[in-house]
């Protein structure tokens, strides 16, 4: 399939991926827990599967609180060499996403590499593992995959009908919602 009808998936962990949050608990937990499962892929599938080639690369399943600069560097490397692509999705988790999406953002601005594609970054608040009616994951892999179909190669976060580079959002611990800003 061409580059034009072709997405990659690259998952790293977090919330949207992790087992399922208890919902009588006002809080969610510090930390999201995995079993393996890519529920990502599986809702990205109904999602865009009538839109597009839709593939996949499972780096890790780590909360982003524990993805280090080796982390960040193999994102990179799989971002940078993957040139048959339309756009690349990195689902990831919500507490670093931002910082993650800028650092690589300020590396590749200033060195000679030049994206493939745009390169989207989402997550979730709450897991798909909780159900359509209850994650987000599902509205932000949606906005990921399908919104704003004209972007330039370029680092960009998805979440909560908000698409922007890393340094016009930011997340709102206390709302658990990502809001736009302006630098």
């Amino acid at each position: 399939m061409s580059a034009q009808r072709s997405l990659l998936l690259i998952s790293t962990g977090g919330t949207i991926d992790s087992e399922p949050y208890p919902e009588s608990e006002p809080d969610y937990p510090p930390l999201s827990t995995h079993k393996g499962a890519c529920n990502a892929f599986k809702a990205l599938k109904t999602i865009a599967e009538d839109e597009y080639h839709l593939d996949h690369i499972a780096l890790f399943a780590k909360d982003s609180k524990h993805l280090d600069s080796d982390d960040q560097s193999t994102i990179l490397r799989q971002i940078l060499h993957k040139t048959s692509y339309r756009r690349i999705v990195v689902t990831i988790g919500t507490d670093r996403m931002v910082q993650i999406a800028s650092d690589l953002h300020t590396q590749i601005k200033s060195s000679a590499f030049k994206l493939p594609c745009p390169v989207i970054f989402t997550g979730a608040i709450w897991p798909l593992s909780n159900g359509a009616e209850k994650s987000d994951g599902f509205d932000n892999l949606e906005l990921a995959a399908l919104g704003r179909q004209n972007l330039s190669p370029d680092i960009y976060v998805a979440m909560h009908s908000i698409m922007a580079t890393p340094d016009h959002i930011k997340k709102d611990v206390a709302a658990k919602a990502f809001i736009r800003i302006d630098p």
